[in-house]
């Protein structure tokens, strides 16, 4: 019938104690009417929905990989190029602008 439901990553205790305090700053009462298991799942799922960074969570990596062939090795490949591409064009950058304040000091001495 329906598909499985993915199960969410589990998070370290001291990054789901993070979220419920920030919860509990938000909303007080919320997490009291909840039991511990419907708990952990909603401060996994807030955790889970907030993380940034240049790449996917590792679990969606996982994810990814078991839909997609090499997939979380494509994906590591792609940040590691585009890290180098933006490291190239600061050096390129820089050097540019710094060459572009000191031309206008000395024009703004003459």
């Amino acid at each position: 019938m329906g598909k499985k439901k993915p199960e969410a990553p589990r998070l370290p205790k001291e990054q789901l104690e993070k979220v419920e305090s920030q919860v509990r700053e938000l909303n007080p009462g919320l997490l009291k009417k909840l039991d511990p298991k419907q708990k952990e799942e909603l401060l996994t799922t807030i955790s889970y929905y907030s993380f940034s960074g240049p790449l996917p969570h590792p679990s969606l990596l996982e994810e990814y990989g078991n839909h997609i062939e090499n997939a979380p090795e494509r994906l590591m490949r792609m940040a590691e190029k585009e890290q180098n591409h933006t490291h190239a064009m600061e050096r390129i950058a820089i050097p540019a602008a710094y060459r572009e304040t000191r031309i206008g000091q000395v024009f703004a001495l003459l």
